[in-house]
């Protein structure tokens, strides 16, 4: 058994993990202690999907960075247990290869001092880019100065939380994490269809040439197109064709019936 700083251990995955129900602290041991965790055994610069055989595609995905594998295992072991499916990476170099790939995690917990890329230097990368700026960054680190503090806030990190911890405390501030997240990608998703609406309406304001006689319409290519196959084109509308009474008083008299 591995003890965690003070009162709450992390066994081998045969033994399970003490978590909040114990009310333990977490702490920081070095990668080399043999205990078996998420990262385990990974080559530098890769990741692994830490989850039960049935994961559920409702989960909130979380990326989970550090090189502790103590450290790394526990936290990985209790964010399953929270209802979460977490990504868990053991560097700097492979939570990148994630946050660079398809479809990255909306939340990520990245430890501040590990190899290949460290947290704070990720936070700063992920606020730079557009696709990645709304994902939300706890950062974990064992420096506890306030102008450490300040200066990883406002590298980017919506939370700073000092090692050793309190398994309980991680959890709620996960959890706030998990909320905003999933504002924001419902909030991204109306955006979209928002978008997605205007541009609709753009596409049919303006001045459109149309025929007199046959009612088609010039487009921009110089093609004529019937009015309803244009609309069709240029928004959702669907048609559905009949003759009104006017047309079916003038086609019985054309022709006769």
């Amino acid at each position: 058994m591995l003890s965690l700083g003070g009162d709450s251990s992390i066994r081998g995955p045969e033994s399970g993990v003490r978590g909040p129900e114990a009310g333990g602290r977490a702490g920081v041991r070095s990668p080399g202690s043999g205990v078996r965790g998420p990262g385990s055994g990974v080559g530098a610069g890769t990741a692994e999907r830490y989850s039960r055989a049935v994961t559920s595609d409702s989960r909130l995905r979380v990326l989970l960075a550090d090189d502790d594998a103590a450290l790394r295992y526990g936290l990985g072991v209790q964010l399953e247990r929270w209802g979460y499916d977490p990504i868990v990476c053991e560097d700097g170099t492979a939570a990148r290869e994630v946050l660079r790939g398809d479809g990255p995690p909306p939340l990520a917990i990245l430890d501040w001092s590990m190899p290949g890329a460290d947290g704070l230097t990720l936070c700063r990368e992920i606020r730079s880019v557009d696709a990645l700026s709304t994902i939300y960054v706890i950062l974990l680190t064992a420096h506890d100065t306030v102008d450490e503090m300040v200066e990883g806030l406002t590298g980017g990190a919506d939370e700073y939380i000092v090692k050793p911890f309190d398994w309980n405390v991680l959890r709620a501030r996960v959890k706030t994490g998990a909320r905003i997240a999933s504002l924001q990608q419902s909030l991204a998703a109306r955006v979209d269809e928002l978008q997605h609406a205007l541009t609709l309406v753009k596409q049919l304001s303006g001045l459109l040439p149309i025929c007199s006689y046959c009612k088609k319409i010039r487009r921009d290519d110089n093609y004529w197109q019937q009015l309803e196959a244009y609309l069709s084109e240029h928004s959702e509308a669907e048609f559905s064709h009949g003759v009104c009474p006017d047309c079916f008083e003038t086609a019985r008299q054309e022709f006769g019936f």
